[in-house]
Formats: C-alpha cells, structure tokens, sequence
C-alpha cells in the first residue's frame, strides 16, 4: 500500500468515525437554566436543603421535561448520583411559574429579590428539596442537573452549579414543602 492511500485510508476510517457523532450531537439548548438560591433548615420535621433553579426557555414551543438524575455534593464531600424513583427518595422535585407568589409565597419571598418573574413571562422554577442527606451545618454544595431537550428528548444537557448555602429559620423549608402541596390541590 502506498503512503497515498494509507493517508486517504485513515482520513476515511476518521471521517467514518466521527460524522455519526454530529447527527446525535446539539449545538445549543432549549433552555437557559440558571441557579438562584439555597438555603438549610433543621427543626423537628428534619433537617432540609432548599435549591431554587431558573429556567427560560429559548424557543417558542418549550416543553419542561424533568431529568430524574440528580448529582450533589455537600461541602467538600464526594458527589452523590441519585436517580429519583417515587415515593422511595429524600429529594423532591417541585416546578413552579409565574404564579409563585400565590401558590407557595414562602418560595415567593425567598428568591423575589433574585428572580424578575413579571419581565420573563415564560420562567420556571425547579426546587429541589433535600431531606435529611446531613445532619450537619452545610455552607457549601454543589449541584448537577440538566433538563431533557424539549426539541430532542434522548438530549440532556446537564450543568455544575457550585453555591453557597444561606440558613433559614427553623422549620421554614418544611412549611414551604407543606404549602407548596396545598398550592396545588
């Protein structure tokens, strides 16, 4: 074989190899999803980790598909890969809108100083509850999570958002959990 058509060989095994990668391949999401805040309670209900995400979507028919995938960390600590199944875990997954300050004015209160809610007519909020994965004080977390694609449903883009973690009163994140039920009864 010639170093002509070695060359040609291998550039076509390459080409072979990576053009299947580019049809499954997304330039760019649906989504921009941003962190807001988190705070950690404890009180006699357990003791509780609240993180409040943002989600604006970038294309006119947007549809919220949620990732059960969930990755934290608290403080310096290995991450954790959970996989939320119903009913058998301690995180939860709440999806609020516009109408935040009437279903659950806790969360109102808690992110309105961080979020424009009226300006962005088509946000989301996803707040993620944690209950009872420490005891202890928590300063620090980090959290993985990414939405399936609305355009692409087998596409998740996930992202690391590393924070601080402020506290809250006693009981605060449980009466949140509670009213939040109530909000969508």
């Amino acid at each position: 074989m010639t170093k002509k058509s070695t060359a040609a060989m291998i550039l076509m095994v390459g080409m072979i190899t990576i053009l299947p990668l580019r049809n499954y391949a997304q330039e760019s999401s649906t989504y921009k999803m941003k962190f807001v805040r988190a705070c950690q309670d404890s009180s006699d209900k357990g003791n509780y980790i609240m993180a409040v995400f943002s989600v604006v979507p970038t294309i006119k028919d947007f549809k919220l598909i949620l990732s059960m995938k969930v990755t934290y960390a608290l403080g310096h600590e290995k991450e954790n890969v959970r996989v939320l199944k119903q009913n058998e875990d301690n995180i939860r997954i709440v999806i609020y809108g516009n109408s935040v300050k009437e279903k659950n004015t806790l969360i109102y209160d808690f992110i309105k100083d961080s979020v424009q809610l009226e300006a962005q007519e088509d946000l989301r909020l996803i707040v993620l509850y944690f209950g009872n994965v420490t005891k202890e004080k928590v300063d620090e977390m980090s959290i993985t999570y990414g939405l399936w694609e609305s355009d692409n449903p087998d596409v998740r883009h996930e992202n690391k958002y590393d924070f601080r973690v402020e506290n809250v009163d006693s009981g605060y994140i449980y009466k949140s959990i509670e009213q939040g039920m109530q909000g969508i009864k």
